[in-house]
C-alpha cells in the first residue's frame, strides 16, 4: 500500500486482537454478530469503506465536538462527542466487564468500578465540608472521587493490587497520523499518559477536599501528598488497557492477558486434563479471541447506533426510493440493536462516558 494510505496504516496497527472475529465461532452475547456487524468488522479489518455509511455520506454532524460530514468509513460518527453513554456501553463496558470476569474465573480478586476503593480514605468531616462548599459554589461534579475500571490482583497468594484503567480510541490525527515507523502506534500513544493523568485528578481531589494544599507549580505536585495520592502510590503502575480503531490492544493488554493465562494454567490445569502450560495457552487463545471479538463487534455497535439518530434526517431529504428503502432498514437495524445491547448489559450497568 501507499506509504501514507489508510490501507498501510491499518496493516502497520491490526494486531491478534484485530483479527480474532474471523474465527471466533458464535456463542454466547458477546461473541454472536449479525449479518450488518459483520460485514462492519470485516471491512474495517481490511480497510473498507463503511456499507452502512453509504446512504448518508457528507451528512453534517450536529454535535458539540469533532463533528463535521459524515466520512465513508464512518470514523466522524464514532469519533464524534456525542450526549448519553453510547461509548461506554457498546465499547469500554464490555472490556471491563469481560477482564474483571476473567479474572475471577482463574482464582483472581477483581472488582469492576470500585467507587470505595479511593472514597475509603476520605475523613467524614473532610467531605461534609467539601460538600457544603460545593453547595455554595454549585461546582458538585468536582467531589466525583476517582472510580477504577478495575482493581484485580491476579494471582491472590503472590500478586498484589493493580488499577486497570480503560481507554478506547478512534480513528484520528492525535493517534493515527500517518506510517511512519518511528511514530508508536496510537494504541501506546494514549496508555502513556494514563499514570499522569490519574495523578492528577487525585492531587486535585486531595485539594477539593482540603486534605494538600496547592504547591507552587500548577499541575504540579501539592504541597503534601494527600490520603487519595498516596493510596494510588501503593498501586502504581497503572495498567492502561487501550482498544483501538481496528481492534488492535495496548501492550499492558497483552501482557495483563498473559498474566491471567498463566494463573488460569496453574489452577485449572488438571481439570483440564493437560499441563499447565498447554491450558495457560488455550486460555490465553480464548481471551484474545474473546477481547478481540468484543472489541471488533463494539466499534461496529456503535457505528450503527449512531447511523440511527441520522437516518430520520436524510430520509427526509426526497432520496430515491430505493435510498429511502435502504435508510429507514438502517435506521430499524441500529435501533434493534441499541435496544438489544442495553437490555442484554443492563443500562444501569452503564458507566458514566469513558
Amino acid at each position: 500500500p501507499r506509504p501514507r494510505s489508510r490501507e498501510a496504516i491499518v496493516y502497520r496497527a491490526v494486531d491478534e486482537y484485530s483479527r480474532a472475529f474471523l474465527t471466533v465461532l458464535p456463542g454466547g452475547k458477546q461473541t454472536n454478530m449479525c449479518s450488518a456487524e459483520f460485514r462492519e468488522c470485516y471491512v474495517r479489518y481490511i480497510a473498507g469503506k463503511s456499507p452502512a455509511c453509504a446512504p448518508f455520506e457528507g451528512q453534517q454532524l450536529n454535535v458539540s465536538l469533532r463533528g463535521g460530514p459524515l466520512d465513508a468509513y464512518g470514523d466522524i460518527a464514532v469519533a464524534a462527542a456525542w450526549t448519553g453513554n453510547q461509548e461506554s456501553i457498546f465499547r469500554h463496558d464490555p472490556i471491563v466487564q469481560t477482564l474483571a470476569s476473567a479474572i475471577k474465573d482463574v482464582g483472581g480478586y477483581a472488582v469492576a468500578e470500585d467507587s470505595a476503593f479511593f472514597s475509603s480514605v476520605l475523613p467524614p468531616a473532610a467531605i461534609a465540608a467539601a460538600q457544603a462548599q460545593a453547595a455554595l459554589t454549585g461546582q458538585t461534579h468536582r467531589l466525583r472521587v476517582i472510580t477504577p475500571d478495575v482493581v484485580v490482583r491476579v494471582d491472590p497468594a503472590r500478586g498484589r493490587l493493580q488499577l486497570i484503567e480503560v481507554k478506547t480510541i478512534a480513528f484520528c490525527p492525535s493517534y493515527y497520523t500517518d506510517n511512519n515507523a518511528a511514530l508508536p502506534p496510537g494504541v501506546a500513544r494514549r496508555a502513556k499518559p494514563l499514570e499522569a493523568e490519574y495523578l492528577r485528578k487525585a492531587r486535585a481531589q486531595d485539594r477539593v477536599f482540603g486534605l494538600a494544599l496547592p504547591g507552587p507549580h500548577l499541575n504540579g505536585p501539592n504541597a503534601s501528598i494527600g490520603p487519595i495520592e498516596a493510596k494510588l502510590n501503593t498501586v502504581k503502575p497503572i495498567r492502561g488497557i487501550v482498544i483501538g480503531a481496528f481492534g488492535e490492544v495496548s501492550a499492558d493488554t497483552h501482557s495483563l492477558v498473559k498474566e491471567i493465562a498463566a494463573q488460569g494454567g496453574r489452577k485449572m490445569y488438571a481439570l483440564m486434563g493437560v499441563s499447565p502450560m498447554e491450558a495457560a495457552a488455550r486460555i490465553k487463545k480464548q481471551l484474545i479471541d474473546t477481547i478481540g471479538t468484543i472489541a471488533a463487534r463494539g466499534h461496529a455497535q456503535l457505528l450503527l447506533a449512531r447511523l440511527s439518530a441520522l437516518a430520520p434526517i436524510a430520509a427526509q431529504r426526497g432520496n430515491t426510493t430505493n435510498s429511502n428503502q435502504q435508510i429507514i432498514s438502517l435506521n430499524a437495524l441500529a435501533r434493534a440493536h441499541y435496544r438489544r445491547s442495553i437490555g442484554t448489559r443492563g443500562g444501569a450497568q452503564a458507566s458514566a462516558a469513558d
